[in-house]
């Protein structure tokens, strides 16, 4: 469960965006997309991909999972 940084609140997860992560030579994969979670108590939102496995950066370290 994300946590709100402005208030603390568990957030609501897996909002769908529409919005996709488009390729740039640094990644893999062709898009990537992306969720949103706002906070029920203060309207705060931010995205979030579940996908990090595949936003393996070209010639560098793989990134951190969950």
């Amino acid at each position: 469960m994300r946590k709100c940084l402005r208030c603390g609140a568990d957030m609501i997860e897996n909002l769908e965006s529409g919005l996709k992560l488009k390729r740039t030579p640094n990644f893999k994969v062709v898009e990537v997309d992306l969720k949103t979670a706002m906070c029920p108590k203060c309207g705060c939102t931010e995205l979030y991909t579940d996908e990090l496995s595949v936003i393996e950066k070209v010639g560098g370290p793989k990134m951190m999972e969950k």
